[in-house]
C-alpha cells in the first residue's frame, strides 16, 4: 500500500490505530523483521483474522433481529 500509493485512507486508518493503541503503553517502539522471519506470525494472524470474521458472519446470519 505505502510504495503503490493504492490507500491513503487505509494508511490513515492504519496510523491512527497506531496512535490510539500506544496511547496505552507506558513506551513503545517498533523494529523492522524482514517477510522471512516474520512469515509464521504474518500467517497466524491472518488465520486468526480469517477465523474471527467467518465468525461474526455466522453470528449475522444466526442473528434473529
Amino acid at each position: 500500500m505505502i510504495t503503490g500509493n493504492k490507500s491513503v485512507v487505509a494508511i490513515r486508518g492504519i496510523l491512527h490505530d497506531i496512535g490510539v493503541l500506544s496511547q496505552s503503553f507506558d513506551s513503545i517502539s517498533f523494529k523492522f523483521i524482514s517477510r522471512v522471519c516474520n512469515e509464521p506470525a504474518d500467517r497466524l494472524a491472518k488465520n486468526s483474522m480469517f477465523q474471527f470474521s467467518n465468525n461474526l458472519s455466522e453470528i449475522d446470519h444466526n442473528d434473529p433481529v
